[in-house]
């Protein structure tokens, strides 16, 4: 892809991992078993390294393999909202969206390793605290909230307004 950064690839004891490893252990390959470890990948953590199963322990570091691109990522992006169509890396895209599915099943130190690095877990409430933001900005600076569509300044402004205003039409917004 043309102008598009590409995150280098992730390490192991100076050893590159493919992209074919990463596919397997992360759920893009047909193992079925994939969600299996997922589901105990850092829960099992709480109970200290020594009570960790074999299996548990690689998850754990399967687990810190991407959080390691995780902040690769924030490096290069300045943030940690990798999309879920991310096709630069899909591995990491799909993990993202897993820990935000599953922020419940972490463990303390998993989901406290994720806010230090500024993780955003409801990519939704972010987005609207962000455009309400830009709203109240641009309110101050103008007097009103009328948004134009294509407001050249903002244009991702002006498409939530619109998208709000047809929201309120269809009856699909909350009253707060």
């Amino acid at each position: 892809l043309d102008g598009v950064e590409r995150l280098p690839s992730p390490e192991i004891n100076g050893s590159t991992i493919s992209q074919e490893a990463l596919n397997e252990q992360h759920g893009d390959s047909q193992n079925t078993n994939s969600d299996q470890e997922d589901n105990i990948q850092c829960r099992d953590h709480i109970h200290g390294e020594s009570a960790m199963s074999k299996r548990a322990k690689n998850c754990r570091k399967k687990w810190d393999i991407m959080f390691d691109r995780l902040l690769r990522y924030k490096e290069l992006k300045g943030d940690c909202m990798v999309p879920q169509n991310y096709r630069d890396d899909t591995p990491l895209a799909s993990w993202v969206n897993k820990q935000r599915v599953r922020e419940k099943e972490l463990s303390e130190d998993c989901v406290r390793r994720l806010n230090d690095i500024g993780f955003v877990w409801s990519v939704y409430k972010s987005t609207w605290n962000t455009m309400v933001l830009s709203l109240r900005k641009f309110k101050s600076k103008h007097g009103h909230c009328r948004v134009p569509r294509k407001y050249e300044e903002n244009p991702q402004l002006g498409k939530w307004v619109d998208n709000q205003r047809v929201n309120l039409r269809k009856s699909r917004l909350s009253q707060e």
